[in-house]
């Protein structure tokens, strides 16, 4: 496995923006995506029934859903936890945000931050492993 990226010229936004107004970014290069449909026939050929695979991955769908709705993070085993993030404005003082909505909610995400096992799988096997710069 390796990761491959290319490097790319945006903007700097850091502490060094004046001497350095842009900088090389390293911005990942993906080969292709897995389809659903074909990880279900890879996990089916362990025996377990495709059909059976969609329905716990639908309902899955929907309890995710419905707990990071009702403001909980959700545990996918050794996968790690998935949550949801807030992206905003800032203000300047607490009435700022209370009484003049200076601050405005920009985007609401999902994250997902990897259990330790997982996290220590992606460094030995592709953190560690070739990086190909395209």
């Amino acid at each position: 496995m390796s990761v491959k990226y290319r490097l790319v010229k945006r903007m700097n936004l850091g502490k060094d923006q004046e001497e350095n107004p842009e900088k090389l970014y390293a911005q990942a290069v993906y080969s292709d995506l897995v389809g659903f449909e074909e990880l279900l026939g890879e996990i089916s050929e362990a025996g377990i029934p495709s059909n059976q695979v969609k329905g716990v991955a639908d309902r899955m769908n929907h309890l995710f859903k419905k707990h990071l709705a009702a403001g909980r993070r959700v545990q996918f085993g050794e996968f790690g936890n998935f949550r949801y993030g807030v992206g905003s404005t800032g203000a300047v003082t607490e009435e700022g945000y209370l009484y003049n909505r200076e601050v405005y909610i920009k985007n609401f995400s999902v994250n997902l931050f990897l259990h330790k096992n997982f996290n220590t799988f992606v460094e030995n096997h592709i953190y560690s492993v070739n990086h190909y710069l395209l």
